[in-house]
């Protein structure tokens, strides 16, 4: 009867891999006929690999990834991801590391803080943001054209782990860096290149700073 929500999550969205090394130490105490049986320490560790996880559907899940799941107390378990790829239709982003903190498991709900750090190319970044369940750019595919550059960028998000969870209910942030970004006739007709960005998402809004060549003429953006 123990963190519903965190089980719940778990079985539902780790659809594959291999569970090695784990280790498990409790700790009870009861009065001397053995009631009032309470749990005063539990810790833990368990290695995963070649994972498959959903971290927010449908958001496409993470493949490929290394992560161990640790038992920090009776209250807190936390996952922390080593490397892995983002799935995106037609593209993937390199998972450098991550962390997810469920902390409640005493309580009757779970609430989830998940970190993720991402690098790739900016057209599979803009496919990241688009998705419907992050709900962070929202623009028509026209109005970004043949977008490229390397980006490297964080994920935050805190999630309530209920089934019943609403879109308005995740708090979510990106904070991204862009090199060599190009855009193709993205004011009147001109072309931006060579451009050195810094992004920042969240449920309320998107901003971009930075430098680039617009049309050949060096500009400083602030959108």
């Amino acid at each position: 009867g123990v963190a519903d929500g965190a089980r719940s999550w778990v079985l539902q969205n780790v659809a594959g891999g291999e569970a090695s090394d784990g280790r498990l130490s409790i700790g009870l105490a009861a009065n001397e006929d053995f009631s009032g049986l309470t749990v005063t320490r539990a810790t833990g560790s368990l290695q995963g690999s070649n994972l498959t996880v959903a971290w927010l559907r449908p958001v496409p899940p993470i493949i490929q990834g290394d992560a161990v799941l640790r038992m920090i107390d009776p209250d807190t378990l936390q996952i922390d991801v080593l490397s892995g790829r983002q799935t995106l239709k037609g593209g993937s982003l390199a998972v450098t590391g991550g962390s997810m903190r469920i902390v409640g498991l005493m309580q009757r709900d779970q609430t989830a803080d998940i970190q993720l750090g991402v690098t790739g190319t900016l057209p599979n970044a803009i496919a990241l943001l688009r998705e419907p369940r992050l709900h962070l750019l929202d623009q028509p595919p026209g109005s970004l054209n043949d977008p490229a550059g390397d980006v490297k960028a964080a994920v935050r998000a805190r999630v309530p782990l209920d089934s019943k969870v609403q879109m308005d209910d995740i708090a979510i942030r990106v904070a991204g860096h862009i090199d060599n970004a190009a855009l193709s006739g993205l004011v009147a007709g001109r072309d931006l290149t060579a451009g050195t960005l810094d992004l920042a998402a969240t449920n309320d809004g998107l901003t971009v700073k930075g430098r680039a060549s617009l049309g050949g003429i060096p500009a400083d953006l602030d959108a």
